[in-house]
């Protein structure tokens, strides 16, 4: 038994590390993310990633950015920041760009 609640332990961890990893920017990200929003740099698209996920996974999960286009996430952001209390432009900014870079 002990071993089975292991195995399904090591099981999700893995699961949940892939997830992560997908959706944090790699080096090959970002001569698209260039294409998308021209002088965007890795610092930039790294810091997007961050901010998206500490100001929105503590309400839901953490969405692929290629899960929606660069316009659909438009309005999206614009409620979730709302709901998100979020104010800061600056940081505002970082995740949008992050998730239109890196969007479908």
């Amino acid at each position: 038994m002990k071993q089975l609640v292991t195995i399904f332990a090591l099981i999700i961890f893995i699961s949940a590390c892939t997830t992560t990893q997908h959706l944090q920017p790699a080096d090959a990200d970002l001569f698209l993310a260039q294409q998308r929003i021209p002088g965007i740099t890795m610092t930039d698209l790294q810091r997007g990633y961050k901010m998206y996920s500490l100001n929105c996974s503590g309400c839901h999960r953490l969405h692929d950015p290629v899960e929606y286009t660069a316009g659909q996430w438009k309005p999206i952001l614009d409620k979730m920041f709302v709901k998100a209390r979020l104010s800061d432009d600056r940081q505002k900014q970082l995740i949008s760009n992050y998730l239109v870079a890196k969007s479908k």
